[in-house]
């Protein structure tokens, strides 16, 4: 079973991989890890990866006032609104993802060892 602070790691993940703009801010922090970014580098890097009618103004526009508050409210980043800088809290980043993929491990594990021919 998890304890209360890898739930709460999870709960994060969850946040961070319920939408796939916050994920691909995941795979971008991870990759790069360069400290600090700003809203628009990022931004152009997400329209570059987004399928659909969206431009770059629109995917700013999302990021300045859903996801971007969003991810600050989990504590994954910190977002200077002022500077548009993004700073990746990369140890809780790496926690969350660890986390959920401990989890589906754990969950895997327990299919396999379980006969699951009913459920009560």
């Amino acid at each position: 079973m998890t304890s209360h602070g890898e739930d709460e790691l999870l709960e994060t993940a969850v946040v961070v991989l319920s939408h796939p703009w916050r994920r691909f801010f995941a795979q971008y922090a991870t990759r790069y890890r360069s400290g600090t970014f700003l809203v628009d580098e990022f931004a152009t890097a997400l329209t570059d990866r987004v399928v659909g009618p969206l431009d770059l103004t629109d995917v700013q526009t999302k990021l300045r006032h859903v996801h971007l508050p969003k991810l600050a409210d989990t504590g994954l980043l910190e977002y200077d609104v002022v500077a548009e800088r993004i700073s990746p809290n990369y140890e809780l980043l790496d926690g969350a993802l660890d986390s959920i993929r401990l989890t589906v491990e754990e969950i895997q594990h327990e299919r396999a060892d379980t006969d699951w021919t009913g459920i009560d």
